[in-house]
This record gives C-alpha cells, structure tokens and sequence, in this order.
C-alpha cells in the first residue's frame, strides 16, 4: 500500500528550460572568475525550448525531433545532456498532479526560505520578505546583490509592500521568487519519465494554478502543447527612469478543451480528451513521408500541384488515402511544410473519426488569407 499523504509521480526524465547560463567575460574576452576560481555565470534568455536530461538517449531523440544539437552539460545533480531545439511549441502530456506555486529562496543548493506570502513554512513564522531587516545588504557598484536596493536611498526602516515582486516604498526586490512546476511528458519521446518545468515569473504563478483542478481530476494524461509567450513590460523606478522587462512566458495549451469541459465529469474530460488523440490509421498516413526533394524527377517538376491545389484538395478529401496521397505530393511540390503537415493530419483525424462514427466526412472549412494555416497543433 501507498503512503497516503504522498503525491505519485513518474520517474525524472530530464527539464525543459526557457534559458541557459553563459559565462560572464570581461572586456577583453576573457571569463570572469570568481574568489574560488570558478567562471561566473549569468542567466540567458532563449526563444525556443531548451531540454535536458541525464540520459543520452533522450536527448538524441529530443534533437532528432525538435532539432538541435546534443551538448554536454554540467547539470545541478551531476552531469547531464542539453538540447536548446529549434520550437517554440511542444507537444506534451499532462499527468495528473496538484500545481501549487510558492515564494521560494535557494542558496547554496539548499532551499532557505518556503513561503506562501503570509507564512514562511519552514521556520512557522510571518513572511520574512516583509521585514526590513530580513537580510544584510551587501553592495556592489552601489547596489545591494541580494535584492538590489539602491545605496542611496536613505528612507527610514519600515515593512515592505510588494507589487510584482519589487517594494512600493523603497524600491528594493523580493528575495524569494515565485516558484511554478509542472511535470509534462513530451510526445514522441521514448520512455515513461516525465519533463519538470520551472518558472520563476507572476505570469506563471498566476496563470498555471487556473487549470490544476481539471488536471488534478484527469482521469488520464491530457494532451496539450507546451508554447511560450513573449512579454514585454515597463514601468517607472524610484529614480524616475522607465526600465524595461523582455521574457517569456511558459503556457499550456488544450486546444481539444471547451469552457464547459473544465466543470464537467471525469468521464466526459477523458472523452474529449480520447478524441483528441490520432488514431492508429492517422499515424500511418503521418507515417507516409514523401521522397527526399532531391530525389524527385526534375521532368515531372511542370506538372507539380501548387501550394493553393493542395490546400483545395484538402478540403475536399473525403477518406485517409487521399490524404496519403497529398502528403506525397506536397512534398514533391516543395510545399510540406509544417502548416501543411499539420493540416494534413487534422483533416485525417477528422476523417477517421467521421468514419468511426459512421458518418460521411463533410468539407472542412476554409478561411482566407493565411489563417488556414495557422491552425494550432491538436494532438
């Protein structure tokens, strides 16, 4: 039998990261060392998904999939594998878990502070952020390198107020960060392991907690896609100076799910949620990969079917080899692809589950302009 008060969860398979570490470098290039000898690091912001994992095969089917290249890296456990891949959106499962976001302060690999913004959980007293003297500053280049209060502000002691993580009063920043995880598997990889993804930002910490109740009552993993969102945001420092926040936003996507979904029954979610999911005749049209461009009969090339030809034939395919056959064409016609790939498959979900509900497949609609081939990727 279980131990009842604890969470079930799959074994670790790696994180997917929106950013990495660079080594900080002086003005003759050379890396910066700190007191021990070590290079110092700084964060770095990236616009596509970064994974690693302490399993070399995983990484090698993440590149494979999602692009990029397969480098070593020295992870918080030990060593690792990273791939910084070439998409802003994954397709993923997500099991069944609570998201709970909380203020959190780390040093030395230790975490030092947990708090729920009124109490601080490991010491059972109020929030230590609050307090004026909740830490020693310590400054550099006339800024404190803890919370990055300006030595010059010379107001009287008093109990900070926090908007979006920086004092109203005095200007200084909250130690603790909000902290959002959320454990996905990614679809396609092989394995059962889940991915950990960790957001340190608002926007996470209040958007994510908005769909735990419908994940913590799935019945089963719910397909969605993992995107990111670019934020930009300004606002004006003590000082009078506009200052500028560029970052991105990590969110989880249900396209298959409609507002009622999230009230409905176990039983009406995991439905919805089966429907979503190719079939196993999709996934051998998907399967039907066309010859290599290369390898196409340059005398045929006349007789290639333009982009708008495929698009028409789409709408108006009626069964799952039609659409096997585009898929070959499009690709000899140079126009596959990954709008067309995506439209290709969801017309061939869209057939198979007409057909295994026994009705006739009707034309799918088509918007102008390129809109039809903005479609979200379901599934």
């Amino acid at each position: 039998m279980p131990i009842i008060n604890l969470q079930r969860r799959l074994q670790r398979a790696g994180a997917i990261r929106l950013g990495n570490q660079l080594v900080k470098k002086d003005s003759s290039g050379r890396p910066v060392l700190d007191h021990k000898g070590y290079p110092v690091m700084y964060p770095n912001k990236l616009d596509t998904f970064r994974v690693t994992s302490p399993h070399r095969e995983i990484a090698d089917a993440v590149a494979e999939r999602f692009g990029g290249q397969v480098l070593s890296w020295r992870g918080p456990k030990g060593p690792e594998w990273e791939v910084i891949t070439t998409c802003t959106e994954l397709p993923v499962f997500v099991p069944k878990q609570i998201i709970d976001p909380n203020y959190e302060f780390w040093g030395n690999k230790i975490k030092v502070r947990f708090c729920d913004g009124a109490v601080e959980r490991i010491r059972g007293v109020p929030c230590l952020c609050q307090r004026w003297d909740n830490h020693k500053h310590r400054y550099n280049r006339g800024r404190c390198q803890f919370c990055g209060l300006d030595q010059r502000w010379k107001g009287d002691p008093h109990t900070h107020e926090f908007d979006q993580g920086e004092c109203v009063i005095c200007g200084c920043g909250r130690l603790c960060k909000p902290t959002t995880r959320v454990n996905v598997l990614i679809q396609g990889i092989p394995g059962l392991g889940d991915f950990k993804i960790e957001s340190h930002g608002f926007n996470a910490a209040v958007e994510l907690p908005t769909l735990s109740e419908m994940i913590s009552t799935a019945p089963m993993p719910l397909p969605a896609v993992l995107g990111m969102r670019f934020e930009e945001r300004s606002h004006m420092t003590k000082q009078g100076e506009i200052a500028t926040r560029k970052f991105y936003v990590p969110e989880l996507r249900f396209p298959w799910a409609t507002p009622e979904l999230m009230f409905a029954d176990s039983r009406q979610l995991e439905h919805a949620a089966r429907r979503s999911l190719p079939s196993p005749v999709v996934l051998q049209a998907i399967a039907a990969t066309p010859e290599s461009l290369d390898q196409a009969d340059e005398a045929d090339e006349a007789a290639q079917l333009t982009r708008e030809d495929v698009l028409q034939l789409i709408i108006t395919a009626s069964n799952v080899d039609t659409i096997r056959g585009l898929w070959t064409d499009a690709g000899k016609a140079g126009c596959l692809d990954g709008p067309m790939r995506r439209l290709l498959a969801d017309r061939a979900k869209e057939l198979v589950l007409l057909e295994d509900e026994g009705k006739e497949a009707s034309p799918c609609p088509r918007d102008d302009g390129d809109d039809v081939l903005d479609a979200e990727i379901v599934g």
